[in-house]
Formats: structure tokens, sequence, C-alpha cells
């Protein structure tokens, strides 16, 4: 079991590795093609950033200010001959690199982060626009529970990180943007070890984007999508999944065992223009922990069960929709549980809820998370592979992490 639980945890840092990797080949080209019309125009960006912790739960701590320096590397995707680019309106896409003093290095520590991100731009040209930055990967905190049993927010060192920023350029010049904005920043281990409360900041951030110098850049350029047809193609996908979560509520109990959730999603959708998909389909998934509960644990729920692996199964509906950049996408998915009787057991136990939120985790699930393919999705090509790394919740509440593998087939 430890030996698939650490298979797991290098497997997703893989894909992060990997989304990381096609990000930094996003933006190499010859230099001998650049000119003022290039499609490909690299930046770099530091941004300094400064907010504050806010609390969830009731056992938080609060803490100082907290500051962060992060560094950007990227590119403008501005090239009007593939199908994604045009479709997200030129964004920019990189890699951010950064390091957080999260307001008590005693309690909460320092935060380094690494996460792929797409920015899209609001309107036809950069200069004086502004711009909503969304990414999701990975971070290292120094101190968490198992460092400080006061910090009931993070359980473990590695973490899910996710931030979402808006700003505003402020001044554009040939040589860069200097930007001004606001954002939001969290951090969890989806429930692999536990508390699983999370930290939460809200951050003011300033930053100066640098072209690459070797690029002639007209900041009054106007970015305009040439006349295309829209494209539309329809795909079949199967996608197998193994996670792993510890068993209890978001504050406990703590030092449990990890055990496994094994299960596949079938899907079909639509592709359009390269750059965004939408699919509907119908999941299961069986929870080791839940399959020993029903061995170990007395509750009406159990014994009106014929056996653990009812018990311990979980059939659901899905729709989701994934947005594709070259070899890699973002996927946001929600679903509908037709049957999982385990979770009554799991709140009374583990997690009391009022009724609202008892009956909405019931029944509503969701997921997040990185995809990397073999083959350059935005091509559609007949056969794809892809290796994802998600977080799934009840609701919102992070269940477990997984890594999955999958198929996509197109229909002609």
């Amino acid at each position: 079991m430890k030996t698939i639980i650490h298979f797991l945890k290098y497997k997703i840092a893989l894909v992060i590795i990997l989304c990381t990797v096609f990000n930094l080949n996003t933006f190499a080209s010859p230099l001998d093609q650049r000119s003022e019309d290039s499609t490909t125009i690299r930046f770099y960006e530091l941004e300094l950033r400064s907010g504050k912790l806010f609390p969830n739960n009731e056992r938080f701590i609060e803490a100082g200010p907290l500051y962060s320096v992060l560094l950007s590397f990227g590119k403008l995707q501005n090239d009007p001959n593939k199908n994604w680019t045009k479709f997200h309106n030129y964004p920019f896409t990189g890699i951010t690199f950064g390091i957080t003093n999260l307001g008590d290095p005693n309690l909460y520590g320092y935060e380094l982060k690494a996460i792929p991100f797409v920015e899209y731009v609001v309107g036809k040209q950069l200069k004086n626009r502004p711009t909503v930055k969304i990414g999701l990967g990975v971070s290292y905190t120094t101190q968490n529970f198992r460092t400080n049993i006061q910090n009931f927010s993070l359980g473990s060192p590695i973490n899910w990180a996710f931030e979402l920023n808006i700003r505003q350029n402020l001044i554009t010049s040939r040589y860069g943007i200097l930007r001004l904005g606001i954002g939001y920043a969290h951090s969890s281990n989806g429930h692999t070890q536990l508390p699983n409360m999370g930290i939460n900041a809200l951050v003011a951030n300033l930053s100066f984007l640098q072209f690459d110098q070797t690029v002639p850049f007209n900041p009054k350029k106007t970015f305009d999508k040439p006349n295309s047809k829209k494209k539309v193609t329809y795909f079949l996908q199967i996608n197998p999944i193994i996670g792993f979560h510890e068993l209890g509520g978001p504050l406990g109990p703590q030092y449990g065992p990890k055990r496994n959730v094994y299960g596949s999603n079938f899907m079909a959708g639509l592709f359009l223009n390269g750059g965004f998909k939408f699919y509907v389909g119908f999941g299961y998934r069986y929870y080791e922990h839940f399959s020993e509960l029903y061995k170990t644990a007395q509750h009406p729920d159990i014994e009106n069960s014929s056996s653990a692996l009812a018990f311990a199964s979980n059939f659901y509906i899905l729709n989701g929709l994934e947005f594709i950049y070259g070899h890699f996408g973002f996927t946001f998915e929600g679903g509908l549980n037709l049957y999982k009787p385990f979770y009554k057991t799991y709140c009374d136990l583990y997690s009391p809820e009022n009724p609202t939120k008892y009956f909405l985790k019931k029944n509503l699930n969701s997921r997040i998370g990185l995809k990397a393919y073999l083959y350059n999705a935005s091509n559609d090509p007949k056969h794809n592979y892809f290796i994802g790394a998600h977080v799934n919740a009840n609701l919102g509440q992070a269940d477990f992490t997984e890594i999955s593998f999958g198929y996509v087939h197109r229909l002609d």
C-alpha cells in the first residue's frame, strides 16, 4: 500500500513537471524568424505581492501580512495559424515560480510554488487593458501540522496551489508592461493528509513584464482574429483513475492510514475550434477506506448494505469543461451522485453537517486538475493519450487526490 501511495505522489509531481515542460517549450523559436510580426514573443515577469491569510476554520490562528516574490517565464501566444491561440484570444502562457512568507514563519512558514498558468487579455490589444490570470500547480511549505501541531491549515508539506489574479496594464511600452492587480491564492493537499483546511489569501500585486528585446514589439498592435469557420468534432474518452486519501473530516483524525480510491470515467463530447471541450458521461469509484469501515464500524447504513463492495461504491453522472492549450489542458468537472451509500456514515462519524450542506455534499461532486497529452490536442488527432492529476471533492470539500490515464478517440 505504501508503495502505491509513493508511486502516486511521484506521478502527480510528474504531471506538473510535464505541464511545465510544455509551457517552456511553447516559447522557444529560432532567432532568425523573429520580427515585429513574430508569433514568438517571450517574456519574463517580476512580481511583488502583499496580502493576508483569512480564516476558514475555528482553529485558524491569525498571522501577520504575507509577502511574496515571484518570477514568471512565458510567451504571448499570438500565432493566428494556431486554432487554440485564436480561440483563447491570444493569451499569455507560462510558468510562475515564487516564494512567500506566509505571515508567521514559525507557524505557517514559507511557501515555494511552481504554477503553470494562462492569462487572458480583455480586448484586442495590451495597452491599458485588464487581464485575468489563472493557474494550478504545486507548492511546498516549510511548516505544517507535523512540524507544528497548531497549524491545522496544512497537514503536509506538499500541496496543490491555485491562483486567480485580475490585473490592470498601467503602462505598456515596447519594453514591457507595468501592472497592478488583486488576487486570490489557495493551497491544500487534496485530503491526502489530515488536517486539510487549506490556506486562503487575498493579495495585492505589482509587477513588471519585460518582453524579449530580440523581438521588436508594438504595444499598440491589435490582435485581430482572421475569419475562420467554426470547427466542431466529437469524441469518446475513457479515463481510469487511482487516488488516495486519509479517512476523516477536514480537521482529522490525524495520523490515520492512507488508502486508495479506484475508478473510471466514460465520456462523450464535442471539441470546438481546437481550444475547448464539453462532455458528459458517467463514472464509478471504489473506496478502500469505506470497505474497511464496513468491516469494523457499526452504523445503520452499514447494516443495510449487502456487502463491503456495495457499501464502498459510488456511481455518478458528470459533465465537464476542458480548456485546451496545445499539449495540455485545464479540466473542470461537476457531477451528480446516483449511489453513494457510505456518505451518511462518514458524516455521522467524522464530519457532521447541517441538513443543507449534507444534502449538497452528498449529491454533488466536483473535480479540477491538469492533463498532459502525448500528441498536440489542439490538432484534434484521431487517437490521443494523456496523463492527468486532479483533486476530487464533495461539492467543494476535498475528498481525494488522483492520478489518471486516458484515451481519447475522435469520431469522424
